[in-house]
């Protein structure tokens, strides 16, 4: 549909009935293989004003495919009468075939195609399109145009051709510049390179500067930098402050590393609006891994479905390395002397598999966000721990309205402690989606060994959870951080920091709805209490052992796809695997599983007899000591402070001296 908010200066009386208005796709619209029906884009621009040069959006189906059309961006190029018309059922509609510009089909098709970019897309034409053309709409309200727009988030998401496919939409002249290329000039060179770009964006004509890895270029003051990093950051930031206040120039900034920028590249005036370019979701991933491989011949084992789950974390780019990889390895395969082999040429699954041993998701070092597919029925734990799950996660996220009725302040953090491995973080996994909250997990152990400032990468995921709310935060192993002495950290300063940083989000956390932090621990005793206060981690539930009936269910699930022999009974292995955590169980399956290949590797079941000399084998790791130990830490939590491990040696008390006795 058209651009509404765009402002137009004709009144509403200048508005006449088109006889015919002619249509080309616009600058970075993918047509090839489309079809264009006149009377779904007569319905699309019904009721909606357009004149020559304006921009809209109508549905395209694709040609011999059953999906349902997806909308193309479209340019008007002339109507009948001139001047701004209207759209009804009289109007002739023409298409004229042959895009302005457009961009190589397959992998780069991404302007168009993935509509999962499309949120990313808006916000950057809000932020671009505006100020470059209409920028006396913002005079006239007394105030300067934008001048700069910050898009962080995972490295090779499409940023780049996104702004490329913007500016040849508003035909805006647009340069091009990495930081990592100026950061590898000698000072005087990098400088020289930056001042021309800024003055040749000077003049009448609207432009966008595009700068992409801007840490290289402006990196924070506190972190190691060279005297030559220091002009080039300060050179940068004088010449976007000098910038002429009628120039119609839009700085856009792009990097992956937000913590590493200097605070004053985003001050008012300067690079002050935020765009999130996050990794694609699995819709995405599935549709652009569709685009990509439209025209490659595909053996029949491969499963797009499961290629989008193979490929959590990675980004357009990402995508585009793995669909090239596992080509290059089907012609390896296909041609092992150099010579092509006979038969066809296809891409297999074996050749995707080996493809994701290549290309590492670079989206993994970043906040990535999922919407989990773990439902209730596919983990086995303790239903008072779900019960109190769904009541305090579930129903305030999905009906705060209710909440609000009896004036009750939903609980806002919980803390998921108990023996490991009994699916803490499947079950935080399943109450937002249960939810329908986006999922954000982090580690402690993954978070302090990253390098990186962890107060810094702490305040990036809540920020993360704040844009993408209704938003469930998954801590794992988070004793690490409030007792790191206790937990072995090597650094426990850094782990001080984080905790610092972790109790002042937590307590942020009352003026945005939405949002709840589950923190997951299997050393509760260590935990420092400021931590449990209202507002924090204030919800405790204990997740215990699995009971025995909760343990033949997760057999269920473990044996779901495992081929079992009619002397097998679940309920009866359930019954003496007494303190079995899940992973206790899955180990049990698999030690059945080998135990049954041991004594014949054509086997093709598994029988009760290998499930006999699987429980001989393994072992639970829950003891009746560690079991009491845990059940008197979920009465006492609260009550008692945190233990502090023993340093030095303990003394007898017979052996113990007065140090006041003479």
């Amino acid at each position: 549909m058209p651009d509404q908010d765009r402002p137009t200066s004709r009144a509403p009386e200048d508005v006449r009935p088109a006889a015919r208005v002619v249509l080309a796709p616009a600058a970075g619209a993918v047509v090839e293989g489309r079809s264009f029906a006149p009377e779904d884009v007569r319905e699309a621009l019904r009721d909606h004003p357009v004149s020559a040069g304006e921009l809209v959006e109508a549905p395209v189906a694709r040609i011999g495919a059953e999906s349902a059309p997806t909308d193309v961006r479209l340019q008007v190029v002339a109507t009948t009468p001139g001047g701004r018309v209207q759209v009804d059922d009289e109007t002739r509609i023409e298409m004229q075939g042959v895009p302005l510009t457009s961009l190589t089909p397959g992998l780069d098709a991404i302007y168009d195609d993935v509509r999962t970019l499309r949120p990313m897309l808006a916000q950057i034409r809000e932020m671009i399109e505006l100020p470059l053309r209409e920028p006396d709409m913002y005079r006239r309200l007394g105030i300067r145009p934008p001048r700069g727009v910050l898009v962080r988030g995972a490295p090779l998401s499409g940023a780049r051709r996104l702004t490329r496919a913007v500016a040849a939409d508003i035909g805006a002249k647009l340069l091009l510049i990495s930081g990592a290329e100026l950061n590898a000039l000698d000072i005087t060179e990098a400088e020289r390179r930056l001042d021309e770009m800024f003055d040749a964006a000077s003049g009448p004509d609207p432009c966008l500067i595009v700068i992409s890895d801007l840490d290289q270029v402006a990196r924070r003051r506190d972190w190691t930098m060279t005297d030559a990093e220091r002009r080039l950051g300060a050179r940068f930031v004088s010449r976007l402050d000098a910038l002429d206040p009628d120039a119609r120039v839009v700085v856009v900034g792009l990097t992956s590393r937000p913590d590493a920028l200097d605070e004053q590249i985003r001050r008012q005036g300067r690079l002050d609006r935020e765009i999130v370019n996050s990794a694609p979701n699995p819709a995405a991933r599935r549709e652009f891994l569709t685009i990509g491989l439209a025209h490659s011949p595909l053996a029949e084992d491969v499963d797009l479905d499961e290629l989008t789950h193979f490929t959590w974390g990675y980004s357009i780019g990402d995508l585009s390395a793995f669909v090239r990889e596992a080509a290059l390895h089907a012609i390896h395969r296909a041609c092992p002397d150099d010579k092509p082999g006979p038969g066809p040429m296809v891409i297999a699954r074996e050749d995707f598999l080996e493809a994701m041993k290549r290309v590492k998701p670079s989206a993994l070092h970043e906040v990535v966000v999922q919407a989990p597919a773990v439902k209730w029925d596919d983990i086995g734990a303790d239903e008072t721990a779900k019960d109190r799950l769904r009541k305090g996660i579930v129903l305030p996220l999905t009906r705060p309205d209710a909440l609000a009725r009896l004036g009750v302040r939903p609980p806002r953090g919980f803390l998921l402690f108990g023996p490991p491995g009994n699916g803490k973080s499947m079950m935080a996994a399943a109450a937002a989606c249960e939810a329908g909250a986006n999922f954000l997990s982090a580690g402690v152990s993954e978070l302090l060994s990253t390098g990186r400032q962890v107060p810094d990468l702490i305040a990036n995921l809540f920020a993360r959870a704040r844009e993408v709310a209704p938003a469930l935060i998954y801590i794992d192993e988070v004793d690490r951080l409030t007792n790191p002495v206790a937990a072995g950290v090597e650094d426990p300063n850094a782990a001080r920091h984080g905790l610092n940083a972790l109790l002042a989000e937590l307590d942020a956390l009352v003026q945005t709805p939405g949002i709840v932090v589950v923190g997951a621990t299997a050393r509760a005793a260590i935990l420092e209490r400021d931590l449990l206060h209202s507002g924090r981690l204030e919800e405790l539930v204990y997740v215990p052992a699995p009971d025995v009936d909760a343990r033949r269910h997760i057999l269920e699930i473990a044996t779901r796809h495992v081929p079992l022999a009619e002397d097998v009974d679940l309920r009866a292995v359930a019954e003496q695997t007494e303190r079995f955590t899940g992973t206790d169980l899955r180990d049990l399956v698999r030690a059945a599983g080998l135990t049954a290949l041991h004594r014949s590797i054509d086997a093709e079941t598994i029988d009760a007899g290998c499930f006999e000399v699987a429980l001989r084998e393994v072992r639970p790791s829950v003891t009746e000591d560690m079991e009491s130990a845990y059940e008197e830490t979920a009465l006492t939590l609260k009550q008692e402070p945190a233990r502090r491990p023993t340093i030095g040696f303990a003394v007898p008390t017979s052996q113990r001296v007065d140090p006041t006795a003479k």
